[in-house]
């Protein structure tokens, strides 16, 4: 069965900060990467694979321009692979919002920020 939650990124504000406590939470230096207007560093970097087979479950914590730490909730992203476009339809259909719409992210696929009906924010992911 395929994985339904696939990344989740940790909003900071304080990358620097950020990036010396949750290396000590793992025992190991988190490594800070950047891509457009967001650093971000992953917490392993095996799991960074672009290729979908070898994907594994992760996240990062990462400072993002366009994307603030909302109450301390971080970003998971949900399995919509090869579907994007359509779930996004649906999520207008059944009420939901759409915050940024599809987007590329690199050589990791793309990725679409919705809110569901009680207002979480929830990004959906492809590699397609």
């Amino acid at each position: 069965m395929e994985n339904k939650v696939v990344w989740v990124d940790i909003h900071v504000k304080n990358f620097d900060r950020a990036k010396k406590f949750y290396s000590a939470i793992f025992g190991y230096e988190l490594i800070a990467e950047e891509y457009e207007q967001m650093r971000f560093a992953p917490f392993h970097r095996e799991n960074m694979s672009k290729n979908k087979e070898d994907h594994k479950v992760s996240g990062c914590i990462v400072e993002d321009h366009n994307h603030k730490p909302a109450n301390g909730n971080p970003l998971i992203y949900l399995n919509a692979d090869g579907r994007l476009d359509e779930v996004l339809l649906k999520v207008k259909e059944l009420g939901g919002e759409v915050v940024a719409d599809k987007e590329q992210i690199g050589p990791w696929g793309y990725r679409a920020i919705i809110k569901d009906n009680d207002g979480n924010m929830i990004a959906l992911h492809s590699f397609s």
